[in-house]
């Protein structure tokens, strides 16, 4: 599986001494998703469903699905996924006839 994985970078607020003052550098704690690419998404990793690589281009064509670019590869989170096929969802029709 060609995941792309970052890792969970933390770091302390230091304090620095610049000149008799007290410069505060405050970094966060950056949680990194895992990006999947087009080859992942067509064998349907981690409970996606397998999305074909020419459904995955219309999608992008058409702004239909997240997705960002690394060199000439295209990736995918799985939020972003997920959110797609959610703001799909065909609701049945109520077929019974009322008495």
């Amino acid at each position: 599986m060609s995941l792309i994985v970052n890792y969970y970078m933390v770091s302390c607020l230091k304090a620095k001494k610049y000149k008799n003052k007290e410069i505060y550098n405050k970094k966060e704690k950056i949680k990194m998703e895992k990006y999947y690419t087009t080859d992942d998404l067509e064998k349907g990793v981690d409970g996606l469903p397998s999305i074909n690589k020419t459904t995955q281009r219309n999608l992008r064509l058409n702004r239909k699905i997240k997705y960002s670019k690394l060199g000439k590869n295209c990736v995918y989170t799985k939020a972003w996924i997920v959110d797609y096929l959610n703001s799909n969802i065909v609701e049945p029709i109520n077929t019974r006839k009322q008495a």
